[in-house]
C-alpha cells in the first residue's frame, strides 16, 4: 500500500492547494508549513536566549495565529440560521418600542429582530467570559438590538444546539482556550478583589434599589403562596417559609451570608428569637441595614465570610449569594 505523510491525506510528494483563505498544511514538498516553521522559531529562540525568551515568542506567536484564525463569520451565519436574528452592518436607530399588553400588540413588530455587531471582540468576549461579558460588550456599546427582550428570547433557541456548529466553531479555538485557561489561572473572588466586584454591583446607590424592591428591600425572587398576594406580601411569605426549613428556636445563634439591606436577619431575630449575624461586603448595604432594620438581637458586619472567625453558629443561612462565591470556592 502507498505511504503517506504523517497527518497528510495526500501520498508522500503531493500536497493539496490551500483551502478559500487559508494556508496549506505543507507549502510544497520538502519545504515546511507555516507553523512548523513558527514551531521552529519557538524552540530556537528558547535554545539560544533561555525559556523566558522562548515563551515570550510562544506568546507572540498565539497572538498572531488567533488574529488570523479567530474569524467568527461562520458563526454569524450558524445564529441567522437557527434564529430570527438578523444580524446588520449599520447601527440601529432608535425607534419607538413594540409592547404587548394583554395579548394586544402595541406597535408594528418586524419578521426579525436587528442585531448590529460594532465590534467582532463581542462574539469572541462572550466566549470567554460567558453571559457576563456578552451583556458587559452590550453595556459599552459593542452591540445593539431594536428589542432587547426579543434578542433575549431568540438566544435562548440556540440551547442545544451548539454542537450543529461542529467545524465553524474551530476558528474561534483561541477564545475558548483563552476562556477557560483565564478562568483556571486568573485568581478569581480574592479577599482582595471580591469587595471591589461587589462594590460594582450594589454600591451604587440604595435609591435605585428602593424604587425597584419594595419596602422589603429583597432582591431574591418572592414566594407568591396564595392568590391576590402583593410583592411585599410575598417576600414576607418567603422569608416565613426560610425560617421554618431552619427550624429555629428562641436563642440559637444563625449566621447570615450576604444580609442584603438586613431584612430577614430583623426577620428571624424579630419573629423567632434568635441571635444574627450578618455579613456583607458592601458599604451601602451596611448603613442601610444598621439604619432601617437594627436589632438588639442583630449585627450586621463589613467582612468576607471567609474571614470570620466566632463561635460555632447553629444555623448558617444565605440567599441568592451563590453566585458571588464563584465556582472555584464552592465546597
Amino acid at each position: 500500500s502507498r505511504r503517506h505523510a504523517p497527518g497528510i491525506g495526500t501520498p508522500r510528494g503531493r500536497c493539496r492547494g490551500p483551502p478559500p483563505g487559508g494556508d496549506a498544511g505543507i507549502e510544497s514538498a520538502g519545504r515546511p508549513s507555516i507553523a512548523v516553521s513558527a514551531v521552529a522559531a519557538v524552540v530556537a529562540s528558547a535554545a539560544r536566549f533561555g525559556w523566558p525568551a522562548g515563551l515570550a515568542a510562544a506568546f507572540a506567536l498565539l497572538l498572531a495565529l488567533s488574529r488570523r484564525y479567530n474569524d467568527v463569520g461562520p458563526v454569524k451565519e450558524f445564529i441567522m440560521s437557527k434564529t430570527d436574528i438578523e444580524i446588520v452592518d449599520a447601527p440601529i436607530p432608535k425607534a419607538p418600542y413594540v409592547l404587548q399588553l394583554d395579548g394586544e400588540l402595541v406597535g408594528e413588530r418586524k419578521a426579525k429582530v436587528s442585531w448590529y455587531i460594532k465590534s467582532d471582540d463581542a462574539l469572541r468576549r462572550g466566549l470567554r467570559d460567558g453571559a457576563l461579558g456578552f451583556g458587559e460588550a452590550y453595556m459599552e456599546g459593542q452591540w445593539d438590538t431594536d428589542d432587547i427582550e426579543r434578542f433575549c428570547s431568540e438566544l435562548l433557541r440556540l440551547e442545544g444546539v451548539e454542537k450543529e456548529l461542529g467545524w465553524r466553531a474551530v476558528p474561534l479555538l483561541f477564545s475558548l482556550v483563552l476562556g477557560a485557561a483565564s478562568s483556571r489561572l486568573i485568581p478569581r473572588n480574592t479577599l482582595k478583589s471580591a469587595p471591589v466586584n461587589v462594590g460594582f454591583h450594589y454600591n451604587i446607590s440604595n435609591r435605585l434599589y428602593e424604587k425597584m424592591l419594595g419596602p422589603t428591600m429583597m432582591y431574591s425572587s418572592a414566594y407568591f403562596c396564595k392568590p391576590g398576594m402583593d410583592l411585599d406580601a410575598a417576600q414576607r411569605a418567603k422569608m416565613k417559609m426560610i425560617a421554618e426549613k431552619l427550624d429555629l428556636r428562641p436563642g440559637l445563634r444563625v449566621l447570615e451570608i450576604g444580609f442584603g439591606w438586613g431584612s430577614v436577619a430583623h426577620f428571624l431575630a424579630s419573629e423567632y428569637g434568635v441571635k444574627v449575624t450578618g455579613l456583607s461586603l458592601s458599604q451601602e448595604q451596611l448603613e442601610f441595614a444598621r439604619e432601617r432594620n437594627a436589632h438588639p438581637n442583630v449585627e450586621f458586619l463589613l467582612q468576607d465570610y471567609r474571614t470570620l472567625e466566632a463561635e460555632p453558629f447553629d444555623r448558617i443561612v444565605s440567599i441568592e449569594m451563590i453566585e458571588h462565591v464563584g465556582r472555584k470556592h464552592l465546597p
